[in-house]
């Protein structure tokens, strides 16, 4: 969110995540508006801000030089592990009351994955024409499946929920075996896990109705050196595919 001051109050205080900031006029602020934030005026004096909501596309976050992606394609396999592994932990550790602290690593693991398989996030003109109709409703397209990882919250309380599913039913004779329906191409609940688990603790299932997403996913997948945790890619439609298992 930005904020353009036009006019203020001395005695506006905004508070961001606790910590109080003054917009001055004709002062132009960036303000992560998933963190918890608050305003209080306190003066007498009307309070003018041309607010703008948008996505912060590749041109804006240098702009305002904000952290992006992590450039993976020139990494070892242990250095993409390791910054795989730190993401998780983070994820997987952060207090529930810090929650709004994830954005930047769930952005940073979203536009990472995408900068290695080389998928545009957001395109400048995007039309969703590449979903799937199913009689059971609508499949969405490869882009807006990977825009999901965006989701800040939802990633962060999948992600530490599957964790905690998995974690609780080891240690175990046989493999945990997930079916993960809808992967879209990053498999994004469940990759940053896979690091954490071992072949012979955990192995998934990865199921997509797009081909083009499962290539991508599979890419994914061998670029961290985790292709033993994986039992199989099915395309299909995940309302209707039966397991011969």
């Amino acid at each position: 969110r930005l904020h353009l001051c036009l006019q203020t109050d001395p005695d506006v205080e905004f508070i961001v995540e606790g910590e109080s900031v003054h917009m001055g006029e004709g002062e132009f602020w960036y303000l992560n508006a998933d963190m918890e934030h608050a305003v209080y005026h306190r003066g007498s004096k009307d309070r003018i801000h041309v607010v703008i909501d948008c996505i912060a596309n590749d041109w804006l976050r240098n702009m305002l030089g904000l952290p992006e992606h992590r450039e993976l394609a020139d990494s070892s396999v242990p250095e993409r592990q390791a910054w795989l592994a730190n993401l998780a932990e983070q994820i997987v550790s952060c207090p529930h009351e810090e929650r709004y602290g994830l954005r930047q690593p769930v952005r940073e693991l979203a536009t990472s994955l995408a900068k290695l398989v080389e998928l545009e996030l957001h395109p400048d003109i995007f039309l969703d024409t590449d979903f799937t109709m199913t009689p059971f409703g609508k499949a969405v397209s490869m882009t807006t499946a990977a825009q999901c990882a965006e989701e800040v919250l939802r990633t962060a309380v999948l992600v530490r929920g599957i964790h905690q599913a998995i974690s609780e039913r080891l240690p175990s004779e046989q493999p945990v075996s997930v079916l993960y329906a809808g992967t879209g191409p990053f498999a994004t609940l469940l990759l940053p896990l896979m690091g954490m688990f071992s072949a012979a603790q955990l192995q998934v299932t990865m199921l997509d109705i797009h081909a083009e997403s499962l290539e991508k996913l599979q890419s994914l997948v061998e670029a961290f050196g985790l292709e033993d945790r994986v039992a199989d890619y099915i395309c299909a439609d995940a309302t209707s595919w039966q397991s011969e298992a």
